[in-house]
């Protein structure tokens, strides 16, 4: 019961603090999923943790588990209202149970605070998940290594609902305690010594009979009339709460489903400029692709045609040198010819006039 009053009160002073801080700020947001993934870093490290803690011990002792209704489909008549598992295999179920509670907690928090905007339900959740935490019967035997002694003895009792408990609808209470002495207490108390005098007082059986009739009605009476006040404003106030969340909630999905259309718009947009970007891009690729290109056929026919040039000239000097040395050489040639000439006919004239000189002198 204190447990559940302090996790009210925890919710309550949450609640007010946040109502103070500006939720849609960035930073706000931030530090709330940072407080959040811290949370669920400890709950992941506490799960390995007893894990490790229920496989160390291996308990294998028996011990019945009560199989739980379901109340929308009841078991045949004869079905086993109770199952028989391991103290080990209970603890693991019992773990899987909570992980599953986390997961999908963390889902609806996910939805709640990406689409809906809310940022509270992070801290609150956070909050609200670590006191339940120090409160849960593993914690309590395989970390405070309690003894499994009354509320902690398997299977484990589940907490009563204290609203539930307030108004005397608690079923899973097993135990009702005494109420205080009170006005109405008091009363029925000098009620009951009024009926004892008026059964003392009758004369026979059938005055008896009457006077516990009459009393019967009147209690009924009373008792409807205390009753009647006390279900309709529980139903008043039921009505109320669920008026208040269905309004909540229909007005966080109208805001979404407003929001739908101009996020389509966005993206559509997004997509259009994103398509008309990746064109752009690419003609603007290929005409690069087609300067570079042309630029490389220019150069290209530059230095052929450079290259042709350079050689005509080359041959064309190639062809003037030969051409002077042939001219050159036929020179020097023709005047060693005609100079061999010469002296060949100087040499034959001086034969000839030698011969002559020779004839005269024999004559």
């Amino acid at each position: 019961m204190f447990g559940s009053f302090r996790d009210m009160a925890a919710v309550m002073a949450i609640m007010s603090y946040m109502k103070n801080v500006d939720q849609d700020d960035p930073q706000v947001k931030l530090i709330c999923r940072i407080v959040y993934g811290v949370y669920l870093v400890i709950v992941a490290v506490y799960h390995f943790y007893i894990t490790r803690q229920i496989e160390k011990a291996n308990d294998q002792r028996k011990i019945k588990i009560p199989i739980q209704k379901n109340p929308f489909s009841p078991p045949p008549e004869g079905a086993p209202t109770e199952e028989e598992k391991t103290v080990k295999d209970y603890d693991t179920d019992l773990l899987i149970q909570q992980r599953k509670s986390v997961l999908t907690n963390t889902a609806i928090l996910a939805f709640l605070h990406f689409k809906m905007g809310s940022t509270s339900p992070l801290i609150v959740s956070t909050a609200m998940g670590l006191l339940k935490l120090t409160d849960e019967p593993l914690t309590q035997l395989h970390i405070f290594k309690r003894p499994a002694e009354g509320k902690l003895e398997r299977p484990f009792k589940p907490e009563p609902n204290p609203l539930l408990k307030m108004f005397g609808m608690d079923g899973g209470a097993d135990a009702t305690p005494a109420a205080p002495a009170t006005e109405g207490s008091l009363a029925d108390s000098s009620t009951t010594r009024a009926v004892g005098e008026e059964l003392a007082g009758a004369d026979d059986e059938d005055e008896e009979e009457e006077v516990v009739e009459e009393i019967v009605e009147e209690s009924e009476d009373e008792a409807t009339e205390v009753a009647a006040p006390t279900a309709s404003t529980v139903a008043a106030d039921a009505k109320s709460v669920a008026d208040s969340v269905a309004q909540d909630v229909s007005a966080k999905i109208k805001s979404v489903a407003d929001q739908v259309p101009a996020a389509k718009a966005d993206t559509e947009k997004t997509v259009s400029e994103m398509k008309s970007d990746a064109k752009e891009t690419v003609a603007e690729a290929k005409s690069a692709a087609q300067d570079g290109l042309d630029s490389a056929k220019t150069a290209a026919q530059e230095n052929l045609d450079s290259a042709k040039s350079t050689a005509q000239d080359t041959l064309d000097a190639a062809k003037t040198t030969a051409s002077g040395a042939a001219a050159s050489a036929k020179s020097t040639v023709q005047g060693l010819v005609d100079g061999a000439n010469g002296v060949a006919e100087e040499a034959v004239a001086s034969a000839k006039a030698a011969a002559g000189a020779v004839s005269e002198s024999s004559a």
